[in-house]
């Protein structure tokens, strides 16, 4: 399913590849390349998903011409829930949507999408990228990542060590510093999602307070620390 206007400008964690590398944007996620085209997954649903409900989570693509898209969703012990194969016209697309069949797991197992763009259409030219993202189904949350690039395994971005997951409860712009000066193009986090985030906030020249914030990406990005909920601790396999 998709959805060409819905969280255009609504960032989560991202999932980036690219054809030949990946390629890292300062304080932005890297951008998947394939046949001149572009792919992000940009996060989970961000609520519980551990029974089956349709869902809808941020994306990034961009198309100059006519590719196969690809894509399954798998539940541990259940299989595949979801699968689509379908050719998409060329043009820009923010987030995909997801109608499983039923299925009830244990709180936060990984449920696995993954999606593999074709150089062109009727799954002709070959597979230019797979990308596969494992979502929390407790927190709705994307917690690890993987790319297939031209036959080779690659880890995308990872969560950096000793960030926790938070609430954010702001909505405001993803800053590519801890200064407000410069903001990641139309980025935001949006209040109420939850973020993998430092526990240790930075302070600007004026003395205002800034918390790290993986978006995904190589270089990691910042927002007020007022805007982060570091009341409540969610522990991946607990809460």
């Amino acid at each position: 399913m998709r959805f060409t206007n819905r969280f255009a400008k609504v960032l989560t964690a991202a999932v980036v590849v690219t054809s030949a590398l990946a390629v890292s944007l300062i304080g932005a996620p890297s951008v998947a390349q394939a046949a001149g085209s572009t792919f992000q997954v940009l996060g989970g649903p961000g609520f519980n998903i551990c029974s089956a409900t349709p869902f809808t989570f941020a994306t990034n693509e961009n198309f100059p011409t006519t590719v196969t898209e690809m894509s399954t969703l798998t539940v541990p012990g259940v299989g595949t829930v979801f699968s689509a194969v379908y050719d998409i016209a060329a043009g820009s697309y923010n987030s995909y949507g997801i109608t499983p069949s039923a299925y009830t797991v244990a709180p936060h197992t990984l449920i696995t999408f993954t999606d593999s763009i074709y150089n062109g259409p009727s799954q002709t030219g070959g597979i230019a990228f797979t990308v596969t993202a494992n979502f929390d189904c407790t927190t709705g949350a994307l917690v690890s990542t993987s790319t297939t690039i031209g036959g080779g395994n690659k880890p995308g971005p990872q969560v950096p060590g000793g960030f926790v997951l938070k609430q954010v409860t702001c909505t405001t712009p993803i800053n590519i510093q801890p200064s407000g000066t410069q903001t990641a193009g139309s980025a935001v986090v949006v209040a109420g999602q939850r973020w993998y985030v430092s526990p240790t906030p930075i302070k600007d020249k004026t003395g205002k307070s800034w918390t790290e914030l993986f978006d995904g990406g190589y270089s990691d990005g910042y927002i007020p620390t007022s805007c982060v909920n570091f009341g409540y601790n969610y522990v991946y396999g607990v809460n």
